[in-house]
Parts: structure tokens; C-alpha cells; sequence
């Protein structure tokens, strides 16, 4: 018989077995061991570090007059003289960055043309034959 106060035998150590997973349940990952990707679940992408002077390039300016440009466009369909006012506003703006801004052109040529026609069609239905007082 052995004294229970002596130091164990290392050679008669094992380790438990690790419990067996449930089944649809994911294995706990161990520490350190590479994982192996599961179905359908997204990678996650390797990131490269930056180059070195990659802020030296220079910072990409954005068009200041785009998205004005495109609610003249919008408005001019509906609302000619705001979406013609919006338009300009944002052609200059563009230009004063250096920018051509197209939408804002369109945006001027459509208001105009829809102003326009707006006064041909008042006239020939004759806007001043109709009587406006109660």
C-alpha cells in the first residue's frame, strides 16, 4: 500500500478525456491549435499592413457640389425654379473645388425647359381669361 502523502507516480498520470460534444453543438476551440473554417460562415479577410508613406499620397477630395447636384435634379422635375436655384448653387460650388458637376448642369437645362413649358401651356390655355376673384 502506498502512503497517500507521497508524491504520485508522473508516469501514471493521464488526462481526462475530454467530453464528447453534443450533437449540433460547436467543440470548444483549444488554445493555439488552428481552426478549420465552418460552412457558409464568412472568412475573415487578411488585412495587408499599409505601405510605408501611403499618407503621403494625398487625400482623394470629393466633389463638395455632388449631392446638392443631385436634389436639383430631383426638384427640377417637380419644383422647376427651386431645383434651378439648387442647381447653380451647386455648379458653383463644384467649379470654385474644381469640379465639374453634370448633374448640376442637367439639373439647370431640365428646370429651365420645364419653366418654359410651364408658361407656353398657361398661355395657350389662357391663363389670363380665368377669373380669380370670389
Amino acid at each position: 500500500m502506498s502512503n497517500p502523502f507521497d508524491a504520485p507516480d508522473p508516469s501514471a498520470r493521464v488526462a481526462p478525456p475530454a467530453p464528447a460534444p453534443q450533437y449540433g453543438a460547436p467543440a470548444a476551440p483549444q488554445y493555439g491549435a488552428p481552426q478549420a473554417p465552418q460552412y457558409g460562415a464568412p472568412q475573415a479577410p487578411q488585412y495587408q499592413p499599409a505601405q510605408q508613406g501611403a499618407w503621403q499620397q494625398g487625400y482623394v477630395q470629393e466633389d463638395p457640389g455632388k449631392t446638392l447636384g443631385i436634389v436639383a435634379l430631383v426638384f427640377a422635375f417637380f419644383f422647376s425654379l427651386v431645383g434651378l436655384i439648387l442647381g447653380i448653387i451647386a455648379g458653383q460650388k463644384s467649379r470654385a473645388a474644381g469640379f465639374k458637376n453634370t448633374l448640376a448642369t442637367v439639373a439647370i437645362w431640365v428646370s429651365a425647359v420645364w419653366m418654359v413649358l410651364t408658361v407656353i401651356l398657361l398661355v395657350a390655355v389662357g391663363i389670363d381669361g380665368v377669373d380669380f376673384s370670389f
